[in-house]
């Protein structure tokens, strides 16, 4: 019974593949072709920009709290464990009767922020800091020579005494280089102890988790998370044109079933008279589909994982990744932007399935 029953989606398979004059169907060939290049161009996009976004997300994150009130919002309701005093000034440096502008973050323990945030990023360091040190990056030690253990003085011209025209300063310990590798980040950022002796008496309560209590919170907007949410943009756009290409695919599948079925109906009514009803007919035509297409899409990813394979292991496909300074990754089937994907590929073939079928029987009184 089991044999006569596989002989039967046998022949079903044969039919599908081959015309009535014995020649293969190649008209599958050209939504699998398709089909393929538009799973390429999709994995290739989500490994290229989410290796991107994860990077640049560490490295933001790694600086940046995400959010803040300022010091009147709270009113000295401060939670310590959660809350990070600090604030960010302008202030600059004299070398050579010339002034280096410059940001200076403050955070209230700077010991605790390296180990939190930007600890994986410090290329030197002192291993415990106190309030006259500070860290700046690699790019701004190596243009004004300096290394740990320099000092510099600081101005901060916020300050400046209108009276007297006297711009207060602060005489500070390099006790750390770091290397974000990010925007200017690297040339024109200082990180200090915000210390509120100093000069600096305007102060923010920084965190980057929000809870049940916060409410009325500022987002912590830079530019360089404008360029992530930018980022997200475009990666949604190279989606749609890989997808355009996925959807043109199965547009040419809906058109080869629509004639099959035209072609096939006494054959498709000969099954159905021999006992094979309507729903396992539609089931197999179903399943062929689902094949073509997932088949397909997991070539493409195959070829995705394979090309970067390639390049992080004998340093091919350089044109496309020598550009990028981020790490490239390899595409995760458990991802969630994966199964999103492979979703909309399986509701896509089921759609290409079902809908001719329904159109032939109704205009043309096929019975099967």
């Amino acid at each position: 019974m089991k044999l006569k029953l596989i002989s039967r989606y046998k022949y079903i398979f044969r039919f599908i593949f081959i015309k009535e004059n014995g020649k293969p169907r190649f008209s599958f060939l050209f939504p699998i072709i398709s089909t393929i290049i538009g799973g390429y161009i999709i994995f290739m996009i989500f490994s290229i920009m989410n290796g991107v976004n994860y990077q640049i997300e560490d490295r933001v994150n790694s600086f940046h709290y995400k959010y803040y009130y300022t010091s009147d919002q709270l009113n000295g309701n401060v939670r310590k464990m959660k809350y990070i005093k600090g604030n960010n000034e302008i202030v600059y440096i004299e070398e050579n009767e010339n002034k280096k502008i410059l940001n200076y973050f403050q955070v209230e323990d700077l010991n605790n922020y390296i180990d939190a945030k930007l600890g994986k990023y410090l290329a030197l360091r002192e291993n415990e800091l106190n309030n006259n040190d500070i860290l700046i990056g690699d790019d701004f030690a190596n243009e004004h020579n300096f290394t740990i253990g320099d000092s510099i003085e600081i101005y901060f011209p916020s300050y400046l005494n209108i009276s007297t025209k006297f711009i207060p300063s602060n005489l500070k310990q390099i006790s750390g280089i770091y290397s974000i590798d990010l925007m200017d980040y690297d040339k024109s950022t200082i990180i200090a102890s915000y210390d509120s002796s100093d000069y600096l008496t305007d102060y923010n309560y920084y965190f980057d988790i929000i809870d049940s209590d916060d409410v009325k919170y500022k987002e912590n907007i830079i530019l360089s998370n404008m360029i992530i949410k930018g980022m997200k943009l475009e990666k949604k756009i190279y989606y749609f044109f890989g997808f355009i290409s996925i959807i043109i695919s199965f547009f040419m599948l809906f058109q080869i079933n629509m004639q099959f079925i035209k072609e096939k109906s006494r054959q498709l009514s000969l099954i159905s008279s021999l006992g094979m009803n309507n729903n396992k007919i539609l089931l197999v035509i179903l399943l062929n589909n689902l094949l073509i297409t997932l088949g397909s899409i997991f070539i493409g990813y195959g070829l995705s994982n394979m090309t970067i394979y390639c390049y992080l292991n004998y340093d091919l496909f350089n044109f496309l990744y020598d550009a990028l300074p981020f790490e490239i990754i390899y595409i995760n089937l458990l991802d969630i932007e994966v199964i999103i994907i492979l979703l909309v590929v399986n509701l896509l073939a089921i759609i290409s399935s079902f809908i001719p079928i329904n159109i032939i029987k109704d205009n043309n009184n096929v019975k099967f």
